[in-house]
């Protein structure tokens, strides 16, 4: 068994070295932190703005089994501690919502394991494609998967988001493209955090620097949502992580802190208000002081396995946690006003 996960973390390191020469193809004397020039979003007349600090919740087809009441009263909900909404595509009408209530919107689709089996993701990215110009400034950003580094092989990631990201950058350029990734190195042998041999040869094996460098430098993608394998409310942990992200993939390039940590199974919320205090302060305050361009926070009412994952409690009350949320929100926003 050792010597057969020998064999495959070999393998995976010439294999990544390889995507890593193959993306820094005609950039090879820019340093690994240095913003690359096509990371700029040109100014487009197809995105709409996103917020200059993004506090994101994943609304998903904001119907049925997504919502506490209905759209109307949920999106008044969102908008008290968050300032954008991650829906799936093909909805103008939800887009058309969620904008009406104050909030940016991005659109999103996964099909890298479809992709991996050889199938086609053309269909979708033409219709999202059609969805941005036919229905121009309303959709802030396109999500293209979630946990790419985790799922796929790091030459399938790469692939995938050329057919991806880099045809939206093709087609309707300047809306940015953001991938959902991991990555544990940025936390591991930190105090009471991973060991840095825990997941060289497991499921996690690509959610490395490395991996994310070569996603950085492939062009196809404008920002990451980001988690950082962050073992309990660290928020010392987490700012290094994010200060060391930040440095990896400076400005202009998008960093937005993601974590399913805050929402909550169960009819309410069993933290008390110190604990409420501690996992917004590790998980919201953390990364922005750090220098993430925001935050993903999921989700807003979504069924996950055999759970319920929410903020509020399930009959749609406030508790501690969400209390904390909206001071957060209220703060960031007042500060960036500020300046």
């Amino acid at each position: 068994m050792m010597a057969h996960r020998a064999i495959v973390v070999v393998v995976s390191l010439i294999l990544l070295a390889s995507l890593e020469d193959r993306a820094a193809a005609g950039d090879r004397e820019r340093p690994p932190g240095e913003p690359l020039p096509e990371a700029q979003a040109p100014e487009s007349r197809w995105a709409a703005p996103l917020p200059a600090t993004v506090f994101k919740t994943h609304f998903n087809s904001g119907s049925g089994k997504y919502l506490f009441r209905g759209r109307g009263w949920d999106l008044g909900q969102i908008k008290k501690s968050f300032n954008t909404v991650i829906v799936d595509y093909g909805k103008p009408d939800l887009v058309d919502a969620a904008r009406a209530a104050g909030l940016a919107v991005i659109v999103e689709f996964d099909e890298k394991d479809r992709f991996a089996r050889g199938e086609s993701v053309a269909p979708t990215v033409l219709a999202i494609i059609r969805q941005v110009e036919q229905h121009p400034g309303t959709i802030a950003a396109i999500r293209v998967a979630d946990r790419l580094d985790e799922k796929v092989s790091p030459a399938d990631a790469l692939a995938y988001l050329e057919q991806t990201g880099g045809e939206f950058h093709r087609q309707i350029p300047g809306v940015p493209v953001l991938v959902d990734v991991e990555d544990w190195e940025l936390t591991c042998g930190l105090p009471g955090q991973t060991s840095c041999l825990a997941h060289i040869a497991d499921e996690y094996r690509f959610c490395t620097d490395s991996v994310l460098q070569a996603i950085y430098r492939s062009g196809c993608v404008d920002g990451f949502e980001l988690a950082v394998n962050l073992k309990g409310d660290d928020a010392q942990a987490m700012f290094t992580a994010m200060r060391r992200a930040r440095r990896l993939f400076p400005p202009p390039f998008r960093i937005y802190s993601r974590t399913a940590t805050l929402s909550f199974d169960g009819g309410r919320y069993r933290g008390d208000p110190d604990r409420a205090r501690k996992q917004v302060a590790a998980f919201v305050d953390a990364p922005l002081r750090a220098g993430a361009d925001g935050i993903d926070l999921w989700a807003w009412h979504r069924p996950w396995k055999k759970e319920l994952r929410t903020f509020l409690n399930k009959d749609g009350s406030a508790n501690a946690l969400w209390d904390r949320m909206v001071r957060a929100y209220a703060a960031a926003s007042s500060s960036h006003a500020e300046r």
